[in-house]
């Protein structure tokens, strides 16, 4: 091919669909020979030749032991080497990474009961198509295909409460913890229970975060197969946990957009076993596991932000803006009313509420608080907070229909309730009815244990999210001030029994979450404290002195908080985020 190169323009429509460039030289295609057009298609037949000779050794080589399996040798045999080029890419990923080096042959799964080999890609599992619903199923694909360990961690539950936590997670909780794409999850998850070969660069499905989203439905789980293995309720999600803690460090590692969400419901997860400084140390140093990498411009990079109190008060991904989940926020946003969690309307009206919170939270209860201009703030974040309720609440809307709403939309609204609160309270005084914060707050408080009731009566409180936890708790918190504040008010009584029956509302549903949720007992034992400290609902107590109380809130030193920013410090101690936070 030492010959100059000729650019001919005459080709067959086989060389031009291949893009093949004639050198005018060696005609080699069979209807250029007959036109006397010559091309350089036998140049690539050259190159390709080698490459083509390696495949056909391979799959020779896996045809005999294929051979072998099926005639019951499970005896080792050897294995052509991979090719240069492998090895240098073999090399390349395993200088960056702490996964075990993937071979093909150890793919090859055999059903014992069948005899049936298939083959499955590195991330991929057994089909549970042949297995019944009493045959428990290990789920060592979740745990050994990255962590490289020996001993696989087992599931001893059976397929059929495997799909019953997934249907919990997505019917429930999913929005909350960020926004799993159900359909191509479980697209996923089919691909690879059919053994389609299908690796772990699939955009919306991971090992880690399929383990997580089991955590999270274990908490709402009845099933006897979830509640043996872990002898306490609080606890159904250990095993669970325990192998996405395991994973975690890997996944912060490689990290991809269901990286987020999965540390996401692990946090949320660990902070309801008391155990939240666990993952700190990793999602502090997760931008700068590698010096060299950017990790910043990931998707982990979301997880370090300012306001990573007010995701975990709320249980929602943290954001910084509302780029960072990638939503387009339509101005003309329809009310909620049966929105799911993969719902765009419900999306942004959660993203949108977030950023409202996390304005609220580090103006009022952050060390660096600005004490100036307070009423014009609190005024700008009240127009956002009745914009927001004239978007998206249902119940704004005379001519919207008021039939019962899906579990994600009263959670928000609940927590739209929570946001209100949080932004009135610190402007509560002495017959704190008389004024507008005080009545917003009032009003609030009811709203949500009407809400509460209302998902107790159509979906169950026990179905709640953990978010719901932290809203009741408010809201109650609330109740208690007023009926103290309303104590000696007699022309009160209207509002003296609406706020005694919505506290006993939000109690009641508080000790039927405590079932899935152990942080809802803590929230319960903080109502029920301040109610016996400030002489609520008893009838055997002592006068409350209601000007001594107020006497003593005015002296509070919110100082004591933690501060959002402090949070971001990798240098930071983790005791205080080890234990969990609620608003008093």
């Amino acid at each position: 091919m030492g010959a100059a190169r000729q650019h001919i323009r005459v080709a067959c429509a086989s060389c031009r669909h291949r893009r093949s460039k004639c050198d005018g030289i060696e005609p080699t295609c069979g209807q250029c020979h007959l036109r006397k057009t010559p091309c350089d298609y036998s140049q690539s037949l050259d190159r390709r030749t080698t490459r083509i000779a390696e495949l056909e050794q391979e799959v020779a080589t896996l045809r005999k032991r294929l051979a072998s399996l099926k005639g019951g040798d499970l005896s080792s045999e050897p294995v052509a080497g991979p090719s240069t080029r492998e090895e240098v890419r073999n090399e390349e990923d395993l200088a960056s990474s702490t996964f075990p080096a993937y071979n093909v042959v150890d793919s090859l799964h055999v059903d014992v009961g069948t005899g049936e080999v298939s083959f499955m890609g590195p991330t991929s599992i057994p089909p549970m198509t042949g297995q019944s619903a009493g045959k428990s199923d290990n789920f060592s694909w979740l745990f050994c295909a990255f962590s490289g360990t020996p001993s696989p961690i087992t599931f001893n539950i059976s397929p059929a409460a495997h799909v019953e936590l997934l249907d919990l997670y997505f019917r429930y909780l999913n929005g909350w913890s960020g926004f799993v794409d159900e359909a191509a999850f479980r697209e996923g998850l089919m691909a690879l229970s059919g053994g389609t070969g299908l690796t772990s660069s699939h955009p919306h499905y991971s090992p880690f975060l399929h383990l997580c989203i089991l955590a999270s439905g274990a908490h709402l789980s009845k099933n006897p197969e979830i509640l043996s293995g872990s002898g306490e309720v609080e606890r159904k999600a250990s095993p669970f946990l325990h192998a996405a803690t395991s994973l975690l460090v890997s996944e912060l590692e490689h990290p991809k957009p269901t990286t987020v969400i999965g540390v996401d419901l692990l946090c949320l997860n660990l902070s309801d076993l008391h155990q939240q400084s666990i993952p700190t140390s990793s999602l502090s140093e997760g931008p700068w596991i590698d010096s060299v990498s950017n990790y910043e411009k990931m998707p982990i990079g979301p997880l370090n932000i300012y306001d990573r109190l007010v995701s975990l008060y709320t249980g929602r991904i943290p954001v910084l803006h509302d780029t960072d989940h990638d939503l387009t926020l339509s101005p003309q946003a329809t009310p909620l009313l049966n929105n799911t969690g993969n719902d765009r309307t419900l999306q942004a009206a959660l993203v949108t509420m977030c950023d409202i919170g996390a304005a609220v939270i580090e103006q009022f209860y952050s060390f660096r608080r600005q004490a100036h201009d307070t009423e014009e703030r609190a005024r700008r974040l009240r127009d956002r907070l009745d914009e927001w309720s004239f978007r998206y609440d249902p119940r704004r809307r005379s001519a919207m229909s008021r039939d019962p709403m899906a579990p994600p939309v009263m959670t928000t609204l609940a927590l739209h309730n929570t946001i209100v609160i949080l932004l009135n309270r610190p402007f509560l005084q002495r017959q704190c009815l008389d004024a507008v914060e005080g009545v917003a707050c009032f009003q609030a408080a009811l709203d949500t244990a009407n809400l509460m009731q209302l998902y107790d009566s159509t979906h169950g409180m026990q179905n709640s999210p953990v978010t719901n936890s932290q809203n009741m708790h408010v809201a109650a918190s609330l109740l208690v001030i007023v009926l103290a504040d309303l104590y000696d008010q007699k022309d009160r009584e209207s509002d003296l029994s609406q706020a005694q029956c919505a506290l006993d509302t939000i109690t009641t549903c508080l000790t039927k979450l405590t079932e899935s949720w152990a942080i809802a007992r803590q929230a319960l034992r903080a109502v029920e404290a301040m109610r016996s400290e400030y002489a609520v609902g008893e009838t055997n107590s002592e006068p409350f002195d209601v000007d001594e109380f107020f006497r003593e809130v005015s002296k509070i030193d919110f100082s004591s908080m933690w501060d959002l920013k402090d949070l971001t410090d990798p240098n930071s101690g983790d005791s205080q985020a080890s234990q969990p936070f609620f608003f008093c």
